[in-house]
């Protein structure tokens, strides 16, 4: 088996890498070619069959939207315009150099009703609509490349070309899709690029020394994931990757928040293995030195840290739907390409320049077993001393607390991808996808290891109290707030009780807003343990609005009175000392649950025994052999079998977390998986339990 792997960086935050653009080749010429739905198109159906061109925002390597041509009824010819003149809009064909040879190229795929049709792309001049060059191509389901040569014409109006895509003949319900739409000078067809020279550096692969990543878990049952690493070391003897040299062909792209990804390829599978982007780059300061940089990135987790949830009280709600929630109050960074910068030239003109960018992480929840009467109301972090900022609880921090009471999982999969799974995911699957006999390079082994071994469980729970009412103080101003003209003033409010102690809130709102002096708006957003006021002067005349009092009030959430839930094995104690593993669990409010989830924990901790927490594996990243395919192909959530000759030890396994390492130039592939036990026949679920064998009832 031979593998490839490769490393890019979308340092223009375009939205795609170009994968296979190389330092050297011709420039795009098309204008904004991710943006082909603005170029003027028109259909031309020759026998009427409802032909219609379409805009699908659709993500691929050639392009971040497609132009789908499409006819509900059979016909003749059917005929696609991308760049023929727009008297209203002016010319918007694409420039070529007067007789020189150039190739144009577009990606072709049948999206339905195409048959065996042929279909052709020509490349015609502006001037004449003369004929410079012709390629036909039988459509399949598959993306593929149609490359046309042509030299454009020497009168002075041929110095602009378009594409004339057209079917001869078409069945009914016909969709064509195109995207990667690319002219270039000259007689070679390069990688696709996006016009831009700095594109043609977005595969780094050739400069990389080594490369090191990681995502998942570290530590067996493990609720929450640790954040996605990835650390490169680039050659950079040229400065290409000093970010201050003027002279870099990535001068002002060399920056945080740029798309990173690794992926191999060998020769039949095209895999992902991390997603994120640069947190930071280290070029090596001597200029006689190793003159190297060290780029490192991270996955999504940053920005579920770097906001501060104010999601209002969940009741009665799913552990995944709150979740949900949860994630849509975080945005990440968006393609450049695809975003609508106020006031930002070549960002700001809606609908011409620019779009409404799609900032939603993307994710995939199981339904949760677990739903909570509360969440939201009790998510404080206290303020540390000599802090100002004001007590908060980040996204991260909330989805860990639900998590926690789920008993699930939540983590990033290869693809950047938050993944939640529920506590019954990881019980139901008993399909073995790997066996490692004795054939890993470093084993970590330990009997009854302090991490593992419990033999008793403390689950702390959160019991509420809920007022009867709905008009309870929540906070109130203390003194009077004055707000220039035009100006807005925000206050974060804390919701506390007569004691000072922090509280929940539900039923939030507003009253007793007057000021002393004019007027102004006034908006609360209300969230379960805080909210936002903010008084927004917009009068006229230059009049300052001075608040003079307001009361936020609504039902108060108070979660003063934890109690203990404690599950023991007393004949492991007597025999092995005293164990004690405690567990705080914000979100969960009822005794009887504290107390199923210590059972269920103890179950899967209370008996010495032994376990591997890692195993490595070694392969020639290139050539292959030995493990080379599993290295590729496992990931979080693969069941393996694990046997050790010298201990004795044959377990199953769950792979939890994944790091991998790219040294030697590229040519050395070191993995290694981090493990947790496989809890399967241990543990009884309606419907897949068996009678007459020895099991628990899961949790």
């Amino acid at each position: 088996m031979s593998t490839s792997f490769n490393i890019g960086i979308d340092w223009r935050r375009k939205g795609l890498i170009c994968w296979e653009a190389r330092p050297g080749d011709a420039l795009n010429r098309i204008p904004r070619p991710l943006q082909v739905d603005q170029f003027y198109r028109w259909v031309w159906d020759q026998t009427g069959s409802g032909g219609t061109s379409a805009v699908i925002n659709e993500r691929y390597e050639t392009g971040v939207r497609l132009l789908r041509l499409s006819a509900p009824n059979a016909g003749a010819k059917l005929v696609l315009l991308v760049g023929e003149k727009d008297t209203a809009n002016g010319e918007v064909q694409f420039p070529v150099t007067l007789q020189a040879a150039h190739r144009a190229s577009v990606w072709v795929r049948g999206n339905s009703g195409y048959g065996s049709n042929l279909l052709y792309v020509e490349i015609r001049s502006d001037n004449t609509r003369n004929l410079l060059g012709q390629s036909t191509i039988a459509l399949n389901g598959n993306w593929q490349r149609v490359d046309v040569a042509f030299t454009a014409g020497s009168a002075a109006d041929d110095n602009r070309v378009f594409f004339e895509i057209f079917l001869p003949a078409h069945n009914a319900n016909t969709s064509v899709d195109f995207t990667g739409f690319m002219i270039v000078e000259g007689t070679t067809a390069p990688g696709y690029n996006a016009g831009s020279t700095a594109d043609l550096y977005d595969n780094v692969t050739a400069w990389t020394t080594d490369a090191e990543w990681f995502l998942g878990i570290h530590r067996p049952y493990q609720d929450d994931a640790d954040d996605s690493m990835l650390r490169l070391r680039l050659k950079n003897a040229d400065k290409t990757f000093s970010p201050e040299f003027s002279g870099s062909p990535l001068y002002g792209t060399l920056a945080p928040y740029r798309p990173v990804m690794v992926r191999s390829n060998d020769g039949t599978t095209l895999r992902t293995h991390w997603t994120g982007w640069i947190e930071s780059l280290q070029p090596s300061p001597d200029q006689y030195g190793e003159r190297m940089v060290e780029i490192r990135a991270a996955g999504p987790m940053l920005f579920l840290e770097d906001v501060e949830t104010a999601l209002e009280v969940q009741e009665n709600k799913r552990t995944d739907v709150i979740i949900d929630t949860l994630l849509d109050e975080v945005e990440i960074p968006p393609a450049l390409s695809q975003s609508w910068l106020l006031g930002v030239v070549g960002y700001g003109e809606m609908g011409s320049a620019a779009y409404l960018a799609d900032t939603v992480l993307p994710h995939t929840l199981e339904a949760g077993k677990t739903t909570l009467a509360y969440a939201g109301d009790n998510w404080v972090r206290p303020r540390n001393p000599g802090e100002s900022a004001s007590e908060s609880f980040n996204v991260y921090r909330a989805i860990k607390d639900v998590v926690a009471a789920e008993r699930g999982r939540f983590f990033f999969d290869r693809e950047g991808r938050a993944q939640f799974w529920n506590r019954h995911h990881l019980l139901l699957d008993t399909t073995v996808k790997a066996t490692f006999d004795n054939t890993m390079v470093d084993v970590r082994y330990e009997y009854a290891g302090l991490g593992e071994f419990k033999n008793e469980v403390v689950v702390t729970c959160h019991p509420r109290t809920v007022s009867a009412g709905d008009t309870d103080l929540l906070w109130q101003l203390e003194q009077p707030l004055t707000v220039p003209p035009g100006e807005t003033k925000t206050l974060n409010i804390s919701y506390r009780d007569d004691s000072e102690n922090r509280i929940g809130g539900k039923n939030v709102r507003v009253e007793a807003v007057t000021f002393s002096e004019g007027s102004a708006g006034v908006r609360l957003t209300a969230g379960g343990n805080r909210a936002t006021l903010e008084i927004i002067n917009n009068a006229a005349g230059g009049q300052k609005a001075v608040l003079a009092t307001a009361e936020v009030r609504g039902t108060k959430i108070t979660s003063f009175g934890q109690m203990e839930a404690t599950a023991q094995e007393l004949t492991s104690a007597a025999f092995y000392g005293r164990r004690v593993m405690r567990m705080n669990l914000a979100s969960i409010d009822r005794l009887d649950d504290a107390q199923t989830i210590a059972d269920f924990e103890l179950g899967r901790r209370s008996q010495p025994s032994g376990k591997v927490s890692t195993i490595k594996v070694v392969s020639d990243a290139k050539q292959g052999g030995g493990q080379h395919a599993q290295q590729l192909a496992r990931t979080i959530g693969d069941l393996i079998t694990v046997k050790e000759a010298q201990t004795a030890h044959d377990e199953r396994y769950f792979i939890i977390g994944e790091e991998h390492r790219l040294t030697q130039r590229g040519e050395l592939l070191e993995t290694t998986w981090f493990l947790e036990p496989a809890a399967e026949g241990q543990w009884w679920l309606l419907g897949t339990g068996k009678l007459n064998e020895t099991s628990r009832t899961a949790y």
